[in-house]
């Protein structure tokens, strides 16, 4: 273990490189002074604050961080901007700055009105969100977030392209889920001049991409959707010589159990048998990762009427399908 500043760095796999804004936040938390106490049962990043009132209900709020997770390829697109990051290979790409900075003012001003909140609240400062399919919640669940004091609701947020002032909610299923998917792909090298004596792990690759395509056109329901989309190929190693191997890296949004299993089982299937009619073979790799978020009906229905009355009905948006976006906060 290393110890940075006040912070304890802990070699598990769930964690990210959030160390400084962690000490930041920390440092929000602690200049609160009485108004707060902070829970060290968890060795920061994962910051933890109560607002403690009697032995009354919990409810939890949740902001998610994320920094250094594949985003070489925006430095040059980004680095005009007056607000690009200072660390080289670190920034918020999706709104978690913000999330985090909006629970922090929660905080503050929950805590400054404790005297008068009807309940308690435990605001959680997560970790890793982007970081599929370990992500970071799953490791603060098992360190006792939920517990000792046990949670009762939890409440999040996302900033999303919504007009400014208003707010919307999608009770029941909200966000898909999110699995990864890996495939590789064995060939035979050879010289571009005589394919005959290799097995071209490319041309394959590229069977697969489109074959697998047919999966959401022709064996799901006309009444359903899911997405499979293969962002990322890597192979070959010279120009004119055929590709021994090939990796596809892709990623499954569902909305129900039933289809996941089906796209799954005919990945499976379209993989192997496109590369044994080319002579080659191949393995796919498929990783469950992020489940549906659910909202629970009532508290949804709760949460509407109070944002009707302060932000009027029609700044309210209620959504009727579920976002194809994955989410740890569904565990």
């Amino acid at each position: 273990m290393e110890i940075i500043g006040n912070v304890m760095k802990l070699d598990i796999q769930y964690l990210s490189e959030e160390f400084k804004k962690t000490i930041c936040i920390n440092n929000w938390l602690t200049n609160i002074g009485n108004d707060h106490d902070l829970d060290d049962r968890i060795f920061l990043p994962f910051n933890i604050q109560h607002v403690k009132r009697k032995e009354q209900a919990y409810k939890l709020m949740r902001s998610d961080e994320w920094t250094n997770i594949d985003i070489e390829v925006f430095n040059n697109m980004l680095a005009f901007l007056d607000f690009y990051s200072k660390n080289k290979n670190i920034m918020h790409a999706c709104g978690h700055d913000m999330h985090t900075s909006i629970l922090l003012g929660t905080s503050f001003v929950l805590s400054y009105f404790k005297d008068k909140l009807n309940g308690n609240v435990k605001f959680m400062f997560q970790p890793s969100e982007e970081a599929s399919p370990i992500g970071g919640s799953k490791g603060m669940i098992a360190e006792g977030l939920l517990e000792n004091p046990r949670v009762d609701e939890a409440y999040a947020l996302h900033v999303f392209g919504i007009p400014t002032g208003s707010v919307a909610i999608k009770p029941g299923v909200a966000t898909s889920r999110s699995d990864r998917i890996d495939i590789e792909i064995f060939g035979k090298s050879s010289h571009a001049s005589i394919p005959s004596e290799g097995r071209d792990a490319i041309v394959v690759a590229g069977n697969i991409i489109t074959s697998i395509q047919s999966i959401i056109s022709r064996n799901m329901p006309p009444n359903q959707t899911a997405v499979i989309t293969i962002g990322k190929m890597e192979g070959g190693s010279r120009y004119n010589v055929l590709a021994d191997y090939v990796k596809l890296e892709g990623t499954v949004r569902t909305f129900s159990t039933e289809n996941a299993d089906m796209i799954k089982e005919r990945l499976q299937k379209i993989v192997e048998d496109i590369a044994s009619a080319y002579g080659c073979s191949a393995k796919l790799n498929y990783q469950n990762g992020y489940d549906f978020v659910y909202n629970d009906p009532d508290l949804s229905e709760a949460a509407i009427k109070s944002l009707n009355e302060i932000l009027g009905k029609e700044n309210v948006l209620v959504q009727s399908n579920p976002l194809p976006a994955g989410e740890d906060f569904s565990f």
